[in-house]
């Protein structure tokens, strides 16, 4: 306790940026200090995570990220008071700190209604990735990347896309055919378009010889 107080004497008052030293002091003293394992803290827990560090003597005042808030993306950040003359350390205020920002609200019915579209119209988009034999897979990936949504979001939007671009490509006569695959009923007379580069005709697994459609998880 003697060397952090020796050193802070010597330290003008305000905000500190290089905290390495201080952080060590501070991390040996620790436990020296009334109040300081409120919340489960730590003197090891200092070392390079204080933020915000001031010294205004005899207060040392600082803030520091202790954990993720269950099933958010969102941290608690403590802030601590250091008061040197009365040997205690207290928690003063405690907020969360989004850690990364949210996703952009996306209607997923829209977009599924675009897809669904561009599939009819055998048009090229960037959420559809063509095959050879005339398969459209949606590349949910695209618009719902795995390092950018929760796990249970990531599952439910991508299940509820698939779901609605199946329910508007039965409004124009297809039916699904497998897992998130599907399939238009021949209509005679009636002219399917798909671009010439990608259409290849096979038997499907539907039976036929109809281009197939599939949704790609991603």
């Amino acid at each position: 306790m003697n060397e952090l107080i020796r050193y802070l004497t010597r330290t003008a008052p305000g905000l500190l940026a290089d905290t390495a030293a201080l952080e060590e002091l501070l991390a040996e003293s620790w436990s020296q200090l009334d109040g300081s394992s409120a919340s489960g803290m730590v003197g090891c827990k200092l070392l390079n995570r204080m933020e915000d560090v001031h010294w205004r003597p005899p207060c040392l005042s600082f803030a520091i990220e202790r954990h993720i808030v269950r099933g958010t993306n969102r941290t608690v950040l403590e802030h601590w008071l250091v008061d040197l003359h009365c040997n205690t350390a207290t928690v003063t205020t405690t907020e969360e700190r989004i850690l990364h920002p949210l996703s952009l609200r996306l209607s997923v019915e829209e977009a599924a209604e675009e897809i669904a579209q561009a599939i009819l119209d055998g048009s090229k988009d960037d959420r559809i990735r063509w095959e050879n034999d005339g398969t459209a897979c949606v590349v949910a990936s695209w618009m719902f990347p795995k390092d950018c949504l929760f796990v249970h979001t990531l599952g439910t939007r991508r299940r509820k896309l698939f779901k609605c671009v199946s329910a508007v490509l039965a409004e124009h006569g297809w039916r699904e055919c497998g897992r998130n695959r599907f399939r238009r009923h021949a209509v005679p007379g009636r002219k399917r378009h798909f671009p010439r580069s990608i259409v290849h005709r096979g038997t499907s697994a539907c039976g036929g010889d109809s281009p197939m459609i599939a949704l790609d998880e991603g």
